[in-house]
């Protein structure tokens, strides 16, 4: 294999020969045949454990490689889901990573099919928002040398499309790869054990499991009154009005039952399904209103800022799907986010105030359609809240066998819901704590702001306002310039940067022991009859 420097500079002159003779069209196959072991030799290697496997396609690992070294140039590696070492067209999440458990014989066809098909997918959402927050310049080059290597002027995106489909083919047709696949697929702890080690974390962990109980004696006695608190002005957000009736708990069972995979058992609902399960489950924000930083926004890129900025006259909640499994099934969470533009400061000491924040509240439905558990957490992972249906309750660390970690906080049952009630939100002002969940009939609309669902999608690439795209996380999946205080008292519990707002599948929620708010065995684990 050749040295870096000497590849660089190689595959530099092939690269100029290139544009100055590709209008002779007799050469371009010689040149493409030329310039392959130098694109796409040595690129396979590293990307495929231990090596490129015997069939591997080399024009195709080079074309991930060439990807790969582009978006990490211009720093827009997405977060959400873990790239698979030694596969780059497949990452995965904890949802998927603990179907792999599940999946039994790990040759059989129609099973690992369905797995990989799923892991693909998951790398193709990543790539296309990664590709659209490149440079310009970083495209063009990307194009035009993706192009150079496949023999045509295919677009990046599409020639990734034909890749992933080959690499998917040789992969599922060789048992040693499949294998290798499972022993490849891990999701990442967002917990980093060598600051625990030294921040001395057993020792240091007793006193913010104190602190933790203080705060929950402190501010989730409000939960007791089981009744709407009494805030001051508020301003109530409510879903957008609709001509579709909610929809009854066997109508979303049968939502969910027909949108299931029928391999993996994993329920997805699109398009009209998915909008009227969001529609159906969406609850009422009534927040207290003490400045502009308590209103609504949507994240946006501003002129002149390099800090995304909360847009308030364009209030929105931002939705998405997840998944929680019980067992050997798989329930369905509908998921919503609000953002605010600042957590404003008490004080020049305040540890947790800072730029932006954000509140997530959590509804999963059971098998017939009704909701079994609600939970909550700020968009940092901070304040996990869980409110469980009954005859559902939180378990006791006993019963959980937890030791030395923290026991999930459930402040109130989840307040029974009957035809035509939402459940409305209490919101503090300056904090924005949960202070309540009442259901309540819905909102009279006078008065009430109409809110849009979008997409959490969309916040993984975002338009800039000279041109181009960004998204609103960095490559570590945390939001810039929301760093807190805290991070300074709270970094030996492991949990990098604590207070920053944090993009979906990086979310850490407990100090003291682990949990991730996307565990999909959070609810088995936690919650009992």
């Amino acid at each position: 294999m050749l040295a870096p420097d000497v590849l660089s500079l190689s595959r530099f002159r092939l690269e100029h020969t290139v544009r100055t003779i590709m209008h002779r069209k007799q050469l371009k196959a010689a040149l493409y045949v030329l310039m392959l072991p130098l694109l796409a030799g040595c690129a396979s290697t590293g990307w495929h454990a231990g090596g490129a496997s015997p069939t591997a396609d080399n024009a195709c690992a080079a074309v991930y490689a060439m990807v790969e070294r582009a978006t990490t140039t211009d720093g827009v590696i997405d977060a959400e889901a873990r790239r698979v070492p030694g596969f780059p067209y497949l990452r995965v999440n904890r949802l998927l990573a603990d179907v792999e458990g599940r999946l039994g014989d790990p040759t059989d066809p129609i099973r690992a099919a369905a797995w990989v098909d799923a892991m693909a997918g998951l790398d193709e959402d990543g790539r296309r928002a990664e590709i659209a927050n490149l440079s310009t310049e970083g495209q063009q080059n990307l194009s035009r040398r993706v192009g150079i290597l496949m023999g045509s002027n295919e677009r990046i995106e599409a020639a990734l499309e034909t890749c992933s489909v080959r690499l998917r083919r040789e992969d599922l047709a060789s048992r040693e790869r499949l294998e290798a696949l499972r022993g490849a697929v891990t999701t990442p702890d967002h917990y980093r054990d060598w600051w625990r080690v030294v921040g001395l974390y057993p020792v240091t962990a007793i006193p913010v499991s104190v602190g933790w109980e203080m705060w929950k004696e402190r501010h989730l006695a409000s939960f007791a009154r089981d009744q709407m608190v009494d805030v001051g002005a508020v301003v109530t957000y409510a879903p957008p009005l609709s001509k579709d009736e909610p929809l009854t708990a066997a109508q979303a069972a049968g939502i969910v039952d027909r949108s299931r995979d029928p391999v993996l058992g994993i329920p997805r609902p699109v398009g009209v399904d998915r909008d009227l399960l969001i529609a159906t489950f969406a609850p009422v924000w009534r927040v207290e209103a003490t400045g502009d930083y308590d209103r609504i926004g949507t994240p946006t890129w501003v002129k002149g800022n390099d800090l995304p900025q909360v847009d308030t006259g364009r209030p929105a909640v931002f939705t998405r799907i997840g998944h929680a499994t019980v067992g050997q099934d798989v329930l369905l969470q509908l998921v919503y986010q609000v953002w605010f533009p600042e957590r404003p400061r008490d004080g020049p000491l305040d540890l947790l105030a800072g730029h932006m924040d954000g509140l997530i509240w959590r509804v999963t439905l059971g098998h017939d359609g009704t909701p079994v558990l609600y939970d909550t957490i700020h968009a940092c992972g901070c304040y996990h809240l869980f409110f469980p249906v009954l005859p559902h309750r939180i378990r006791t660390a006993a019963e959980a066998n937890s030791v030395f970690e923290e026991v999930p906080a459930a402040p109130a049952m989840a307040p029974a819901m009957g035809r035509g009630e939402r459940f409305v939100l209490t919101i503090a002002g300056r904090t924005h704590y949960l202070l309540s969940v009442t259901a309540e009939q819905s909102a009279a609309r006078k008065g009430v702001v109409s809110v849009p669902f979008v997409d959490d999608h969309v916040l993984r690439s975002l338009p800039l306002p000279d041109g181009g795209r960004r998204s609103l996380f960095d490559e570590d999946g945390l939001v810039a310039g929301t760093d807190r205080l805290e991070r300074f008292l709270l970094w030996p519990m492991g949990v990098m940067s604590p207070g920053a707002m944090r993009q979906w599948g990086t979310h850490a929620t407990a100090f003291v022991g682990r949990r991730h708010f996307d565990d999909p065995r959070l609810i088995e684990r936690w919650v009992t009859r």
